[in-house]
């Protein structure tokens, strides 16, 4: 059986870990009120919150200043994680959002339902578990682009 060593980005920036789980989990929340309602607004807002993280200013993100105040409010213990992996899986997370809203939009009421589980899964596995599956996409897209260069 080949075994096969994650590869995460990469950068000299640190987050706060127990305010990224925070931020998951409020993300978690949205979907499950878009399953429920079909309201297309929860994912609207849950992908615009992402966009902001992974592509303007982790700053202006309304769950960030959420998170920072439950972390307060809690005395979480504070632990330091590489912010580059996260943004890429915050990206990825914009993507879902993205094929979500399509997939509402057109009418494809399964498949949005599905898109949003997905979304749904990741999101509660970096939440709850802190296990973030942005490594495994990345590793995967790393590999297959090194594989087809290598032939």
């Amino acid at each position: 059986m080949k075994t096969i060593n994650l590869i995460c980005p990469v950068s000299d920036k640190k987050a706060n870990a127990a305010e990224l789980r925070i931020m998951a989990f409020l993300t978690s929340l949205l979907i499950i009120a878009y399953l429920i309602t079909y309201n297309p607004v929860f994912i609207l807002l849950a992908g615009s919150d992402l966009f902001i993280r992974s592509i303007m200013k982790p700053e202006y993100s309304p769950f960030k200043c959420m998170a920072s105040k439950i972390f307060n409010l809690f005395n979480f213990k504070k632990k330091t994680t590489d912010l580059a992996p996260k943004i890429f899986a915050a990206r990825c997370g914009v993507f879902i959002s993205i094929l979500t809203l399509v997939f509402h939009f057109l009418g494809f009421t399964i498949t949005s339902y599905t898109a949003a589980a997905i979304f749904l899964s990741l999101s509660l596995l970096n939440s709850l578990f802190g296990i973030c599956v942005g490594c495994f996409i990345y590793t995967s897209l790393v590999f297959s682009f090194y594989q087809k260069r290598e032939k």
